[in-house]
């Protein structure tokens, strides 16, 4: 969804500033290597300045082993990618009260943990 927020079309934008608007947002390394490489394979000064500005409002989850055990463990039992096994487990492990994604494997993953805030949600 971060993609969106940056590079979406316009009402996509809106729904998702109007859904973060007040919170508190957590965010990794992961995450920010995985939005920025359109950008940056394209060249877009002003979407790289826009995800340095969502991004200079996060906390940051720092990825330790514990992290890595617990997403490992989603990962064989919900089958779910590496990357996406990494960001639900930082969510989970930092404490998120939320989680917004697109991708329905990583609510099923999670179903019970946390909150999952999707599409439907924002409409």
């Amino acid at each position: 969804m971060l993609i969106d927020l940056v590079e979406g079309e316009a009402s996509r934008q809106n729904r998702l500033k109007a859904g973060i608007r007040g919170k508190w947002m957590v965010g990794s390394e992961l995450l920010r290597l995985e939005s920025r490489i359109k950008a940056l394979r394209e060249q877009r000064q002003d979407y790289l300045e826009r995800y340095d500005a969502f991004f200079n409002r996060c906390q940051f989850v720092p990825f330790n082993r514990p992290l890595f055990d617990l997403a490992t463990s989603l990962r064989v039992h919900h089958r779910i990618k590496t990357p996406d096994a990494l960001h639900l487990a930082a969510a989970l492990q930092f404490g998120c009260d939320e989680f917004w994604t697109h991708d329905l494997h990583l609510v099923n993953a999670a179903s019970g943990r946390i909150q999952f805030i999707t599409w439907d949600d924002l409409s």
